[in-house]
């Protein structure tokens, strides 16, 4: 089935995907399911698979837009802080700034955006989105550290994403204080 490009069609794909991420933030990824997210949202039982051809595919495009957010949320917090990652100390404050912003001023996307990555494993539809949203903040991490660091380890950037998500997820999941 060919989806229409109207205004109308990508108003209401957009409705949908909101609700969902609203119902991720709030209840989790279990919550999701076609009728919640068209009850939710207003809309026809149909409509959500006539936008997605399933759930999975519902909380991979969820997911996606949620990192999307994330990574421009980092990109603010730099322009916002007047610098580069070129600075090293600046780096620092700008990592933590973001961090901090994210286990509290946007920690209900933060738990929607990994709730969907525990949910990988079940979902190949996930996993895969997961797998490109992993890889490209192994990415990232490599290309900042590359600058101080020439002998590079192939771990290194790895050890600097898990030790931001996985004290981000620890605060989020504990409710940790920020000076714990």
């Amino acid at each position: 089935v060919a989806i229409r490009k109207s205004a109308k069609a990508a108003a209401t794909k957009a409705k949908i995907l909101a609700t969902t991420i609203e119902l991720l933030k709030t209840e989790g990824p279990g919550a999701v399911s076609s009728r919640t997210v068209s009850d939710a949202a207003g809309v026809t039982k149909a409509a959500p698979f006539y936008h997605f051809s399933s759930v999975a595919e519902l909380l991979a495009a969820a997911q996606h837009l949620l990192f999307n957010r994330s990574k421009d949320r980092y990109r603010r917090g730099l322009t916002d802080m007047g610098g580069t990652d070129s600075d090293f100390e600046g780096l620092i404050d700008r990592t933590a700034t973001v961090f901090l912003r994210e286990a509290t001023e946007y920690a209900s996307e933060s738990v929607a955006n990994y709730s969907i990555w525990l949910r990988a494993d079940q979902q190949p539809a996930i996993r895969a989105m997961t797998w490109e949203a992993a890889v490209d903040q192994h990415e990232s991490w490599r290309s900042v550290l590359r600058q101080w660091k020439p002998d590079l380890q192939p771990m290194d950037p790895l050890l600097c994403q898990a030790l931001f998500i996985g004290k981000l997820v620890r605060m989020l999941a504990t409710g940790s204080r920020i000076e714990d």
